[in-house]
């Protein structure tokens, strides 16, 4: 399992990451950033694509597939587990428009 962990205000990146099932990406002071889910690079078998979200203060989670986004409503602590293998970037929320949901479904290089 891997974690990843930002100690400083979020930097948002364009770079997808690759979660395998279990890693976990742990972010703070994200409001407004837009979590975006992409199909993994390679899939043999198992669970389908699949990243669970819970953000501190809200009640409900949120469950995204490839293609699926959602923007970060508070600026605590926001934990994205990784239920399947999916690709995963975290977006300014206005960065996110110019993209289609073709281009979001599509699996990244």
């Amino acid at each position: 399992m891997m974690q990843w962990t930002n100690a400083s205000a979020t930097r948002v990146e364009r770079a997808w990451t690759a979660l395998e099932i279990g890693d976990l990406l742990v972010l703070r002071g994200a409001q407004g950033c837009t979590v975006a889910a992409s199909a993994p690079r390679h899939v043999d078998g198992g669970p389908p694509p699949l990243l669970w979200l819970t953000e501190e203060g809200e009640l409900d989670d949120v469950f995204l597939r490839p293609g699926q986004q959602h923007v970060l409503r508070r600026g605590g602590l926001v934990v994205a587990s990784a239920w399947g293998p999916i690709g995963v970037r975290v977006l300014p929320a206005a960065t996110l428009g110019a993209a289609t949901p073709a281009q979001l479904a599509s699996s990244y290089a």
